[in-house]
């Protein structure tokens, strides 16, 4: 009788195992994801921002251009400071093409609010990975030793590193939103 419930022990134990080995699998590739997915934001942002200052340089460049002949009051070339005039004003904003500084700087910005959720995502997610890790050892421990408290303890664990990693996948930020 005491060994066919240590039997079943283990089957129970084993499950366990497998379940959380499944949760591991999935909370690391979701870690992976977040991680990769906030390199790229970065990578995108600081693209956006690098465009956003050479607008920035065109358009003081054209401005001082503008003031020259303006300053000289040369009568030929007023074709070209009225040209010159549309494209500073284009290179404040173009939202036609989205590339104008203020278009620019909204995409930077949003970008960089992706990057953020997704550290957040991920420093959350790589505590699950840790904590579901950490039960495993409890609830395998458990079979070596036949102490039901650490299964049972590798089970509450267990319930921790999802929470962490419910939080990563859908409440990266909190369940506000932002802060």
């Amino acid at each position: 009788m005491g060994h066919h419930a240590s039997a079943d022990g283990d089957k129970v134990s084993a499950l366990i195992i497998t379940i959380i080995a499944g949760l591991i699998a999935l909370a690391h590739s979701a870690c992976t994801n977040a991680q990769t997915t906030a390199l790229v934001n970065q990578m995108q942002a600081t693209d956006a921002w690098a465009f956003y200052q050479a607008k920035a340089i065109r358009q003081t460049t054209l401005r001082t251009a503008v003031d020259q002949y303006e300053i000289q009051g040369t009568k030929s070339g007023g074709e070209k400071v009225v040209v010159w005039k549309d494209t500073i004003a284009r290179y404040e904003s173009d939202p036609e093409k989205k590339e104008g500084k203020k278009e620019l700087m909204e995409r930077a910005k949003e970008l960089e609010k992706g990057r953020e959720r997704n550290l957040h995502a991920f420093h959350k997610l790589e505590m699950s990975v840790a904590i579901l890790e950490i039960a495993i050892v409890l609830v395998t421990a458990s079979v070596l030793t036949n102490l039901n408290k650490l299964k049972w303890g590798g089970v509450l664990v267990a319930f921790i590193g999802t929470w962490f990693f419910v939080i990563g996948k859908w409440f990266p930020m909190g369940f506000g939103g932002g802060h």
